[in-house]
This record gives C-alpha cells, sequence and structure tokens, in this order.
C-alpha cells in the first residue's frame, strides 16, 4: 500500500530526492525503490499465502484406532 504525500505533508520535503543528485546518484535511487518494492509485494504474497494456509489447516482430521465390528 502506497502513500501519497502532498505539499502540506510534513515529511513532504524530507522524502523528495536531493536537488543536487547526480544521474548516477538517481539510478542507484530508483534501483533501491524498485528492488523495495518488489520486496514489499512479496512480502505480502507470504502474508497472505500464510493466512490462506492457517485457515485450510483450521479442518482437524479424527483418526479412530481399533478393532473393527467389535460392537461397541
Amino acid at each position: 500500500m502506497r502513500y501519497l504525500l502532498g505539499p502540506t505533508h510534513p515529511f513532504f520535503g524530507f522524502l523528495q530526492p536531493p536537488v543536487d543528485e547526480t544521474p548516477a546518484q538517481k539510478t542507484e535511487r530508483q534501483k533501491r525503490e524498485h528492488a523495495q518494492r518488489v520486496s514489499d509485494t512479496i512480502d505480502e504474497e507470504i502474508k497472505q499465502e500464510r493466512a490462506k494456509m492457517k485457515k485450510e489447516m483450521s479442518v482437524i482430521r479424527v483418526l479412530l484406532l481399533g478393532q473393527s465390528e467389535s460392537g461397541e
């Protein structure tokens, strides 16, 4: 989930890239940001998969052992 910060947000200026950023620095920053987005997406998918597995694991199966046709 991404939030868009407007110019009135207190961290707006802090989160902006530096004014004197070189093209090489910009490329590196963009690579890091892309890697972080991919990582966040994978983390979210793992979280959803775990929730799904937990829901499926709520089914309990019982195996009754003993002599068949014991009359009890």
